[in-house]
């Protein structure tokens, strides 16, 4: 999106941001840096989710803020509104502005045994919250993970790739028939890792929520684990490291939460559920007849892993069951 004169002279109504401060911070033009009372602050603009949803992330993120989690809050508008319309072109965008998370983001250097517990505890912490959540809709906003558009594989992947369309089928038959009820399912980040946390010594803050969804908690841990040990691994051997990984992950996020063992042996099927999404996401979004060669040998990795029910991580999660 273009900052034109027209919607900056909106911004500024709206928020008291330091004029000629706002600089672009991601290549699709929707995440900003600027100046506001005296501070840095992020704006985001965008239009990935309507009003109704947005206005249900910026409540959830808030909400957990004010109980003490590491998220990077919402500001309110001169309004006293956390979400701002703005039409654009005929368009309609939503500005909302977020402090920023103190820190950097963690580099390869930085991963550690210590590292990982945090983000366990984080997560453990956003979850319990989460069960007590109320949204602010009735019925919520936000969707379901199975009604996603990024979860549609029956219209992104073609034909040709059958085998894989049942593969799809059996995933999310399986998913679906596990056990949904306020302990096991709820509103949860879906994105935790790398990319949308930053380290500040000692202080672990995590930040874009836009991709929040109704899931099991499970899912969190399992994208943790599905990212993280790639972000993470050292060298050694992968399904080694992992354990170690898996351990540090758990033993953070049983600090603040109970889970059952049964859900530790599900995460497999979530990590599935990751790598199957990747595959859809490359049909959605990615022109497919004009892949480099990196990205035509991953597409393959994923086809191969899906076709050949070849797990993700070859480990067996029983381990993790405390006690064991």
């Amino acid at each position: 999106m273009i900052l034109d004169e027209n919607i900056l002279e909106e911004l500024y109504k709206l928020y008291d941001i330091e004029h000629d401060s706002i600089k672009e911070v991601n290549e699709y033009g929707e995440i900003f840096e600027c100046n506001y009372q005296g501070g840095n602050y992020i704006l985001r603009l965008s239009s990935y989710k309507n009003l109704e949803e947005q206005e249900e992330e910026t409540d959830f993120i808030n909400y957990l803020f004010q109980n003490g989690v590491n998220v990077a809050n919402v500001m309110p508008s001169k309004n006293g509104s956390f979400v701002e319309k703005i039409e654009y072109n005929g368009q309609e965008f939503y500005a909302v502005l977020f402090s920023k998370a103190l820190g950097h983001q963690i580099t390869s250097k930085e991963w550690n045994n210590k590292l990982i517990e945090k983000y366990g505890k984080i997560i453990g912490k956003m979850h319990k919250l989460s069960k007590k959540y109320s949204s602010p809709h009735i019925p919520p906003s936000i969707k379901n993970w199975f009604d996603q558009e990024e979860y549609n594989y029956k219209k992104y992947i073609p034909e040709c790739h059958q085998l894989i369309l049942e593969k799809c089928d059996a995933l999310f038959k399986a998913i679906k028939s596990l056990p949904r009820n306020k302990d096991t399912y709820g509103l949860i980040h879906s994105d935790i890792g790398q990319g949308n946390s930053f380290i500040d010594k000692d202080n672990l803050t995590i930040f874009d929520f836009q991709d929040c969804e109704y899931h099991y908690f499970v899912n969190d841990l399992a994208i943790m684990i599905y990212f993280g040990v790639e972000q993470s691994f050292n060298g050694k051997d992968i399904n080694t490291y992992s354990v170690d990984f898996i351990n540090s992950l758990l033993k953070g996020y049983r600090s603040e939460i109970e889970i059952d063992s049964f859900w530790i042996e599900q995460i497999p099927l979530f990590l599935k559920l990751r790598e199957i999404l990747s595959f859809i996401i490359f049909y959605c979004y990615w022109d497919i007849d004009s892949l480099n060669e990196d990205q035509k040998a991953l597409l393959n990795l994923y086809r191969k892993n899906i076709e050949y029910d070849i797990p993700v991580l070859n480990i067996d999660f029983s381990r993790f069951n405390e006690g064991m």
